[in-house]
């Protein structure tokens, strides 16, 4: 095992090319994370677009930081340019820090008109938290497109408490169209929803989301949610439920929610909320707004 550590407000690497891969495994070779970027003041990597990136995969790494702002995360994807982020892949990382505090694990955002497009696969989002703020596994914002996140693991190893009250999500989506998101493993203690269940103790009022998408651009929106599984304590057991914010109304259905019904909230522009509050695993299965 190899470790780059740091303290530093600043990330550890900050990646402004293209055609760049960072590869934790020795020789490209085998199965294991060999690699570890730990920062315990700061973000391990920052991917940024000034002239046009493309092409920049990180695989098979540890990635450790520290991220007490909400627009901040363990990886960074961000762009303040005109021309695209393209090609962007995240895949069989290890993001989190069981140790500090966490408001995202991995947060984007492009800044100007060049859009980011990413992949986030197999990885494991373990121990994202912050006890003050609003944390988020993944946050995917203004000027993100078309992202595929698929097969990875959100879980938290042990319970977590809460000193003030807020909405802590697994996935996090607040802009762009085009995205899927598919058999991911939302809460428990370990890989694919292992061991107990997400717990968050504490004197406060607060609330988990396993998958949230809200978009108020005026174009058709897209977003494929297929197979992910939630697996959660709460404080009070309830039914599967769709939300969003019409005059506080909700619609609760258990089980697989009907696609024809999140289809015709998705044409009026709501923003949607998928929200598990009954303890264990469940799946939501097919769904598609388009």
């Amino acid at each position: 095992m190899r470790e780059i550590n740091a303290d530093l407000t600043e990330p550890i690497l900050c990646v402004a090319g293209s055609n760049i891969l960072i590869d934790g495994r020795v020789n490209g070779i085998g199965g294991s994370n060999q690699l570890t970027f730990s920062n315990s003041s700061g973000p391990a990597i920052n991917i940024i677009n000034y002239n046009g990136v493309e092409n920049i995969a990180l695989e098979y790494l540890n990635l450790e930081g520290v991220a007490e702002n909400t627009i901040a995360g363990i990886v960074n994807v961000l762009s303040h340019g005109a021309s695209a982020t393209t090609g962007i892949v995240i895949e069989n990382c290890k993001i989190g820090n069981p140790n500090g505090n966490v408001a995202n694990g991995i947060y984007a955002e492009a800044f100007s008109s060049g859009n980011i497009e990413a992949t986030v696969q197999n990885c494991e989002i373990a121990n994202v938290w912050h006890p003050e703020v609003s944390s988020k596994g993944i946050s995917v914002n203004e000027g993100c497109e078309a992202w595929t996140i698929t097969s990875n693991s959100f879980y938290q190893t042990s319970t977590r408490t809460a000193t003030a009250g807020n909405t802590h999500y697994g996935i996090y989506i607040n802009g762009g169209e085009g995205h899927t998101i598919s058999n991911n493993y939302i809460g428990g203690s370990g890989p694919l929803c292992a061991g107990t269940a997400w717990t968050i103790a504490g004197e406060y009022a607060n609330k988990f989301v396993g998958i949230t998408w809200t978009s108020v651009q005026p174009t058709r929106q897209t977003l494929r949610i297929i197979l992910s599984t939630i697996s959660i304590t709460p404080t009070t057991a309830q039914p599967m439920r769709l939300r969003y914010p019409v005059s506080g109304a909700g619609y609760t259905w258990p089980g697989v929610m009907p696609i024809l019904a999140i289809t015709l909230l998705a044409q009026t522009r709501k923003p949607i909320q998928l929200s598990l509050t009954q303890p264990g695993p469940r799946m939501l299965q097919a769904m598609e707004l388009e």
